[in-house]
């Protein structure tokens, strides 16, 4: 897959033009493009993000889901608490927890403002740009659910940019940060963050550093900071405020 080649921010400039091609031509279209059929398709992602995957992105659901992969669906709609994932190298953490929700999310416009964190902001940006890239240029969700990217939107906004579903009250703000940032004060027109993903927020130099190791707070401590939240890999740390009101 062409993402296979995306390390960077520049990597992502350079292969723009590929990504989008690649994309475009990957899925064939429905083979029933009627009112109905589009809105039972909807209503049956919306029910599941395993079969929005299914539907817009077959690519990634070649084999059927292992048993755990049904909770992860679960784990998704906790909210006001931190979720620590733990899973083994492969077991698709990064495809569930920072492409697949992320996009079922906004599709059906549950959140305002979603922050995405890592070792550094370029590295983010990884999550971010893939998002940004498919919500553009993915040809089934552009059947189903109209322009959901500007048309102006390219490459340069992959760390920072809003989609929005036509018709759709909600539009989501989507931002690649640091874990070293502090988010005080950080606001998408009015809105707080009330979605955030982790992941690899520790860089194999850093967690080799035995002082670093040493100085990170206990998980079990009551002062525990969700912003340290993956300090054992390969894990995930999943958060989402209350979930406001919305409607399509």
């Amino acid at each position: 897959m062409i993402f296979d080649k995306i390390k960077s921010v520049k990597d992502y400039a350079q292969y723009w033009p590929q990504i989008e091609a690649s994309i475009s031509r990957r899925d064939k279209p429905f083979k029933d493009d009627s009112p109905k059929a589009m809105r039972a398709r909807k209503k049956s992602a919306d029910n599941s993000i395993w079969k929005m995957a299914e539907l817009y992105f077959p690519d990634y659901v070649r084999d059927e889901a292992a048993g755990f992969h049904s909770r992860w669906g679960a784990i998704s709609r906790t909210w006001d608490e931190p979720v620590l994932v733990e899973a083994f190298r492969g077991a698709g953490k990064s495809t569930f927890f920072t492409f697949l929700d992320p996009i079922h999310t906004i599709l059906f416009g549950r959140v305002h403002y979603m922050l995405f964190c890592s070792y550094n902001e370029e590295k983010s940006t990884n999550f971010t740009g893939r998002i940004l890239a498919e919500l553009k240029y993915n040809r089934r969700i552009a059947a189903d659910f109209g322009q959901i990217i500007g048309k102006s939107i390219d490459y340069k906004a992959i760390g920072h940019f809003e989609a929005q579903v036509p018709k759709s009250a909600i539009k989501t703000t989507v931002q690649a940060v640091s874990i070293g940032q502090d988010p005080r004060g950080w606001v998408a027109g009015s809105r707080r963050p009330d979605y955030a993903r982790l992941d690899d927020i520790q860089s194999r130099k850093f967690a080799r550093n035995r002082k670093n190791v040493e100085n990170y707070p206990p998980m079990d401590n009551p002062g525990f900071n969700p912003r340290y939240g993956l300090q054992i890999q390969p894990c995930h740390l999943c958060h989402r405020r209350e979930q406001p009101r919305c409607s399509n």
